[in-house]
């Protein structure tokens, strides 16, 4: 029973059993859990994200709301609605301001969706909340990025530029709204490469950072990715408009990379500089599987290890498979990155 594989998930990352209601309640599913979703390549509407670093252990779930909406018109405002009922008074301006600027404003807009547009993060007793709005559904996705960014930021220029530096080489995946206050709130840009390019010459040298090619030369091990497996993402502080952190995720999907990384841990810990054990446990649990790796940088340095789990393998959520994790282009890999040298 899929309810049943939620539960064994919850557990095997140490959540709250309590977190179930608030589950069942994002989703708007009842006990079979009708539906599909394109949060993880079988279908599943649901992760839960564990994060490592100089703090400890932090754990919150990543769920495609109204998972059993009939249409998705219907699911987005199911979402929608359920996004600015749990979010702190505080952030319900700017999570408005999010939907009415980068949302769909008419069903047409979504013909192009296969799943659900708006995913959110969050964890019952835990401070903040997430809000992710895909782009893809877009004809036209940095223009729709840059338009909200230069409303939601009191100085917009960092992001601008980033946007003008990332319209030669990205794809926009989505953007997204993080946070538990005002003054720690972000806003942030997720995108895929277009075509392979060096790493530390993407835009602004953003990821030209020591941590970020040894993560991927242990996290990849040679191995060959497609391109829509790496996911890049810059944060902006709603605060000031600065640039607050910078991340890369790396999809663990069968299509994008073979192999579980479950080998790799150990080796990221003396590429991450940090112990990353309470990860490791997580991962040898039963009813779980790794969905994403990823490696976050604040502006001040700080970093952290996000592993993104989701139910083991069982019975599909979902006939057909997720789109965009069966085709794309492939890289090959000479070296120790993915491609060669530098390139990924």
């Amino acid at each position: 029973m899929r309810a049943g594989a939620l539960r064994r998930l919850l557990a095997a990352c140490g959540v709250d059993p309590a977190a179930e209601g608030w589950l069942r309640e994002v989703l708007g599913a009842e006990e079979q859990l009708p539906g599909c979703s394109t949060l993880n390549h079988d279908g599943a509407p649901v992760q839960v994200c564990c994060s490592v670093g100089a703090g400890g252990e932090r754990r919150r779930l990543v769920v495609d709301p109204g998972y059993a909406c009939a249409d998705r018109w219907s699911r987005y405002h199911f979402g929608a609605a359920t996004l600015l009922r749990l979010a702190p008074p505080s952030l319900r301006d700017a999570l408005t301001q999010l939907l009415e600027r980068a949302g769909p404003a008419a069903p047409a807009e979504l013909r192009r969706s296969p799943g659900g547009t708006l995913w959110l993060a969050g964890l019952p007793g835990q401070a903040g909340i997430a809000a992710y709005l895909d782009l893809g559904r877009a004809q036209d996705p940095w223009s729709i990025a840059a338009r909200w960014l230069e409303e939601a930021l009191p100085d917009p220029a960092p992001a601008q530029e980033a946007i003008a530096a990332l319209r030669p080489v990205g794809v926009p995946a989505s953007v997204a709204l993080e946070g538990s206050t005002p003054d720690d709130l972000r806003a942030k840009i997720y995108w895929r490469l277009g075509a392979p390019a060096l790493l530390g010459r993407l835009g602004g040298g953003w990821y030209e950072d020591a941590i970020f090619a040894p993560f991927l030369r242990v996290l990849l091990g040679g191995r060959a990715v497609r391109l829509q497996g790496l996911v890049f993402g810059l944060g902006f502080s709603v605060a000031t408009g600065a640039l607050a952190d910078r991340k890369i995720d790396v999809c663990c999907c069968p299509a994008c990379r073979p192999g579980d990384g479950k080998d790799r841990l150990a080796a990221l810990e003396e590429a991450v500089g940090f112990d990353l054990l309470p990860l490791a446990e997580r991962l040898a649990r039963p009813g779980v599987a790794p969905a994403f790796v990823g490696l976050g940088a604040s502006r001040e340095g700080a970093t952290r290890l996000n592993l993104y789990l989701a139910p083991a393998p069982g019975p599909r959520w979902r006939s057909d498979p997720a789109p965009g994790k069966s085709k794309g282009p492939k890289l090959e890999s000479s070296g120790p990155f993915v491609g060669r040298g530098d390139w990924i």
